[in-house]
This record gives structure tokens, sequence and C-alpha cells, in this order.
């Protein structure tokens, strides 16, 4: 989790600086360890491994989804 926000937090300094493309790059990379901490999270509630994964994939999409448009509005891209 700890390398999650350091590459959001890497994301929106690019961002602020004038480079759109490197910070929301960056930002689209961290939702495969977003998804990936949820679905090791849920498999070790004892849910079986497959919806462990769709829900953890889902749930890091609509968390992306949603911190993607955020930053849009933010930095007018």
């Amino acid at each position: 989790m700890p390398w999650l926000m350091l590459g959001i937090l890497i994301s929106i300094i690019l961002m602020a600086v004038n480079q759109p493309n490197l910070g929301f790059g960056l930002y689209g990379f961290d939702f495969f360890f977003l998804a990936d901490y949820w679905t090791v999270s849920l498999a070790h509630r004892k849910l079986f491994f497959v919806w462990s994964a769709l829900l953890g994939i889902l749930a890091a999409t609509v968390v992306s989804v949603l911190g993607l448009f955020i930053l849009s509005v933010i930095f007018h891209q």
C-alpha cells in the first residue's frame, strides 16, 4: 500500500509541473497495484478466488475512474 500512495503522489506532482501524460499514465499504472491489493485482501478473507478477483478489479476500476475524473477536473485536462 505505501508504494501505491507513493505512485499517486508522484503522478500528482507530475501533473502539477505540466507533465500530464506521465502523470495520468502513472496513475493508470497504479490501477494494477490497487486491483492486486484488493484482490489479495479479499482472498485472505476466505472468499472464492474468482469472486475476490472480480470484486477487487471492479472496486479498483471504480476508484481509479473517480480519481482520474477528479484529477482531470483539477488540472483542466
